[in-house]
């Protein structure tokens, strides 16, 4: 980001002109312009961050941060600060992995913002109190305990300035929470009590606004350890189950903790069915597994019981049945499920049993218990997208139980309705390869039954391969390589050759695999295939450096693919082609192939898609090759402006300056109207982002960002229309 230059709106007028521009900007237009410049440079900082060009975003922090008084807006300088620290994971996560040194540099802009934030702090405004701890959770990412104590306490200070009762008590409750997360409990307690004085001076006219914060408040003393006063508490609220969920979380508490007659005693005083059959069935665990099976049980049997009369028992008893499992009673768990007589909920209680015991490592309860599913998981109810099969092989993926997931997909004949059924055999398959464990997921795609899901089982098989490949285990990439089969819309066992060749440690290598590649690819007859496997056998020789091989097989690929009669699939197949390539991060080849796709909308299409991928990786010789191609000046300007921002975010500025010089000679052939709208239907028309309006609003913003005002200003000079003029004069003066 350029140094922004920013005055006060008082000497707006007084600012002496790079050129001859005589345009007085108003104060109203120019606070505008200063806050979208700001908010302009914060999102280029936040880019920043994500490529890990931290010390350029720093730098563009810091300006802000020095031009943030001069916005006369006090909704718009507190919205500006929190865009810059809320985002803690985004913008902090990342900084722990620098030196010790390069984050104390943060550290002290951290130092500043809370500066800044203090001398607000007499407004009384909630969101000052807000900041403060947002900027206490960034010390804390970045270790520094000491500034997180202080930010806390002046957290407190600003929240006791906040007028209104409620958004007071609302900040404290947040406090107090923040401090149980920085593992400050006494800065905790403190926060609570004073929220909790909060609470009682709030009117009484309206006792569910104070039961909201009272049971806020309960949950935090819970997380304390104080039961007894979050009990008292929920004697105090007027929501009928407010003090029911507060008395379910003090039971489980009080299990944590192993006081079981605090949890007994708790539970006896919950009046709603469902939340005290929950307490029970959490106590019953613990005693189960705690040496005391039988009392486990009967606690068991009486929550079930509790819950028999309610208008859904049965999905209610499920759902014990489902969390008494995890104590290792299987049998009862088993037998409780089998009573259950609707589908769903017998499904989904069933599902889960069969997971405890495949983990319990009992292959025939397992199968006893698949007979028993399989009937209930065939309805078109059990498999639609939010079906109870998709619950229970969720329980299995969770429970690292592949092998059960695999058997419950293979189990399911509805494959009509079952469309999430491709997803979760990719889905079991790719779980176990992330652990790693190549063996088992390779043991998990030969159950896949080819016959009926020929994608998902070869593409499993190739993801498997390459996996060896990449383990350098390369005999077991080859034995899988044999068992991958071409199916009727993708070359799989070419592709995979292909890959597997490109990887090869050694020529002869190399040559052995793609000789046998380019012999499966004369052998294919269906010319889609074909076309689509000489792509991959180019990439292939591309990748491995041979420059005459990888130009033979891509002129190979387009004439197979124009020898296709059919226009729609024609189109198609250089569309996969290109998307293939892309997917491979060999963009040069994907332009080729794009250069001769036989549809005007899906070649420019593909352009685009070649252009959106190549930039982000800094294959700019693609991009201005792309830029080349494109006829039409909106389109083109567009791509250097984009290219000119990635040339400023690494520094290269001559470059840059270059391009917006090309990009402003291009803007100036779009044709009139200067400002257009797209008229989405009858009722919605939004902004053209390319017509000339828009291109020279970008350049504007660019050359002043490059410190290039005499250009900037010769653009302005091109504007027809007044309003637009006055705007952009305002981005060059303010």
């Amino acid at each position: 980001m350029d140094e922004l230059v920013v005055v006060s709106p008082e000497a707006v007028n007084q600012i002496p002109q790079t050129m001859t521009s005589t345009v007085q900007i108003g104060s109203e237009l120019c606070q505008t312009v200063i806050y979208e410049k700001i908010n302009d440079a914060s999102n280029d900082a936040q880019q920043l961050i994500k490529v890990q060009q931290y010390e350029q975003a720093l730098n563009i922090y810091n300006q802000i941060l020095s031009q943030i008084p001069l916005l006369s807006s006090h909704e718009q300088r507190e919205y500006v600060i929190v865009s810059l620290i809320a985002d803690e994971q985004t913008i902090f996560q990342p900084l722990t992995q620098l030196p010790r040194a390069e984050q104390d540099k943060w550290v002290e802009w951290l130092g500043k913002v809370q500066e800044y934030l203090l001398s607000l702090a007499e407004t009384g405004s909630s969101a000052i109190s807000q900041q403060l701890y947002q900027l206490a959770e960034a010390y804390y990412i970045l270790g520094r305990n000491e500034q997180v104590a202080i930010a806390m306490q002046q957290a407190t200070t600003a929240a006791l300035q906040i007028s209104d009762p409620g958004f007071r008590a609302t900040e404290f409750i947040q406090i107090a929470r923040f401090c149980l997360q920085f593992q400050q409990q006494a800065q905790a307690q403190q926060a609570l009590s004073q929220a909790l004085a909060t609470v009682e001076q709030m009117p009484s006219d309206n006792p569910y606004a104070q039961g909201d914060h009272l049971y806020s408040i309960a949950t935090l003393y819970i997380q304390l350890g104080e039961a007894r006063r979050a009990l008292s508490l929920a004697d105090k609220i007027i929501n009928e189950f407010y003090p029911n969920y507060i008395r379910q979380e003090v039971v489980r508490d009080a299990i944590k903790r192993r006081d079981l007659h605090l949890a007994q005693a708790v539970t006896a005083k919950i009046q709603e069915a469902e939340s005290q059959a929950l307490a029970l069935v959490d106590m019953a665990v613990y005693w189960a597994t705690n040496n005391q099976p039988r009392l486990g049980n009967r606690l068991f049997a009486q929550a079930l019981k509790r819950v028999a009369k309610e208008e859904y028992a049965q999905n209610i008893q499920s759902r014990l049945i489902q969390i008494y499992r995890t104590s290792g009673q299987l049998t009862i768990s088993l037998n409780a499920a089998q009573r259950l007589t609707q589908d769903e909920s017998k499904a989904l209680a069933l599902g889960a049993v069969a997971v405890a015991y495949a983990k319990a490592k009992q292959p025939q309860q397992v199968q006893k218990i698949l007979a028993q599913l399989t009937d209930l998981i065939q309805s078109a109810a059990a498999v639609n997208n939010v079906g109870y099969v998709n619950n229970i092989l969720q329980f299995a993926v969770d429970a690292r139980q592949y092998n059960l997931a695999i058997a419950i997909l293979n189990a399911v004949k509805n494959n009509a309705n079952f469309d999430s059924k491709p997803y979760w055999y990719r889905q079991v398959v790719s779980a176990q390869l992330a652990l790693p464990d190549i063996d088992k997921a390779l043991q998990l795609a030969k159950q896949i039954p080819g016959k009926f899901w020929p994608e998902q089982r070869n593409s499993s098989l190739q993801e498997i391969a390459i996996a060896y490949a990449n383990a350098q285990q390369w005999n077991r990439a080859i034995d899988v390589l044999t068992e991958i089969e071409n199916s009727a819309f993708t070359p799989y066992q070419v592709l995979t050759g292909a890959e597997l060749a490109a990887t090869a440690t050694t020529p002869q290598q190399f040559t052995s695999l793609i000789q046998k590649v380019i012999a499966q690819t004369q052998a294919l007859k269906q010319l889609e295939l074909k076309a689509w496997a000489l792509a991959a056998i180019a990439q292939a020789y591309l990748r491995a450096g041979y420059a005459e091989q990888t130009q033979s097989f891509l002129e190979q690929a387009i004439q197979t693919a124009q020898q296709v009669e059919d226009n729609e699939m024609r189109g198609r197949l250089f569309d996969q082609m290109v998307n293939y390539l892309i997917q491979q991060r060999q963009y040069t080849a994907a332009l080729t192939i794009a250069q001769a796709h036989p549809v005007s909308y899906g070649q420019g299409l593909a352009y685009h898609n070649i252009f959106q991928q190549a930039l982000p990786s800094y294959a700019f010789d693609v991009a201005l090759q792309v830029v080349e191609l494109e006829t039409v000046p909106e389109i083109q300007a567009t791509k250097l402006l984009a290219i000119a921002k990635i040339y400023m975010q690494l520094g290269r500025n001559e470059d840059a300056i270059t391009l917006l010089d090309r990009a402003f000679a291009v803007a100036q052939k779009i044709a009139d109207p200067e400002s257009r709208v797209i008229q989405i239907n009858e009722y919605i028309e939004v902004n053209d982002e390319s017509d000339r309006r828009s291109q020279y609003t970008r350049l504007v913003r660019q050359y002043v960002a490059l410190e290039q005002l005499d250009k900037a200003q010769q653009v302005v000079a091109k504007v027809q229309e007044a309003s637009l003029r006055d705007y952009l004069q305002a981005w060059i003066d303010c």
